[in-house]
């Protein structure tokens, strides 16, 4: 994880890209080089581990995240929000595309297709540390599961 500057959210377990300047350019959606060396490395890998819980997984979040700011000469107001919203949606995307479409993963692709999906959430989730926004690690992309876990709960409830 050290080589793709990641980290896993030890609550969420998220799967979080941190690092902004190798994901995209500020204020583009167009995905980096160095971010499809990582894809290309990350993601058949992380596909392989959740097709052994594929009867559990009941979807894969790509999610895309931005910092409050849209620019340094304009306060966050609404329009940021809005201009960030598209924004991170537009990476999600891209990101989604760029995942699907790796030949590594060819053999698994009609079932991630059923499952994986692209969200943008602008600057709703921002990183705090002590309270303050952090812009940069706020400035993101997650890979995050959506199991059914309720599903597993009822069944061994029933099971008593």
């Amino acid at each position: 994880m050290k080589k793709w500057n990641a980290e896993i959210d030890k609550q969420s377990l998220a799967f979080r890209f941190q690092e902004p300047d190798v994901l995209f350019s500020v204020g583009d959606a167009e995905i980096k080089d160095k971010f499809k060396v990582i894809l290309n490395d990350f993601f058949p890998r992380y596909i392989k581990i959740l097709k052994q819980y594929q009867p559990d997984i009941e979807e894969i979040r790509i999610e895309g995240h931005t910092s409050s700011e849209w620019s340094k000469n304009m306060e966050f107001n609404e329009k940021t929000y809005f201009l960030n919203m598209a924004l991170s949606q537009n990476r999600t995307r891209a990101t989604l595309e760029y995942c699907l479409m790796l030949p590594d993963i060819s053999t698994e692709r009609a079932w991630i297709k059923q499952i994986l999906t692209a969200n943008g959430l602008s600057s709703s989730k921002p990183i705090l540390v002590n309270g303050v926004e952090d812009i940069v690690r706020s400035r993101r992309v997650e890979f995050k599961i959506k199991t059914n876990s309720e599903t597993q709960i009822l069944k061994i409830l029933q099971q008593k």
